[in-house]
């Protein structure tokens, strides 16, 4: 197994863990809780979600903009960072004042998703030694 094909079977892994991770938290807030918690939790994950998916778009366009120059590709990063940072406070809020969902399963969801993201970037690291 080459090193793309073991990067594809590590983000597999990662997107299966993921969704497991967060429809069990969700079931057992919506058996303990009732379905608007249970909802909340699949919100708190959808939010990670957006975010790497707004990440791997993110760093596409960093390669076809800044090219090999580091300090454009340093700087369009850093403001990449800056808009996930702000998609996420703004997604928390939309969630917790304007949706009305209870605020610990969103954020048990949010950190449960995320959580299972760092895992992926263990495997993918992991991925890498093996394939130098």
């Amino acid at each position: 197994m080459n090193y793309a094909q073991a990067q594809r079977a590590a983000q597999r892994k990662v997107t299966v863990l993921q969704i497991v991770m967060v429809a069990v938290v969700a079931a057992l807030f919506w058996l303990a809780m009732g379905w608007h918690a249970g909802l909340a939790a699949l919100y708190g994950s959808l939010i990670v979600a957006l975010n790497t998916l707004m990440q791997a778009r993110q760093l596409k366009r960093a390669d076809r903009i800044a090219g090999l120059s580091a300090e454009r590709n340093l700087r369009y990063l850093y403001r990449c960072a800056a808009e996930r940072l702000i998609a996420t406070v703004v997604l928390l809020a939309v969630g917790i004042g304007m949706l009305r969902l209870e605020p610990m399963p969103l954020l048990v969801g949010y950190i449960i998703a995320q959580v299972a993201l760092v895992y992926g970037w263990f495997l993918e690291s992991s991925a890498r030694r093996k394939h130098g």
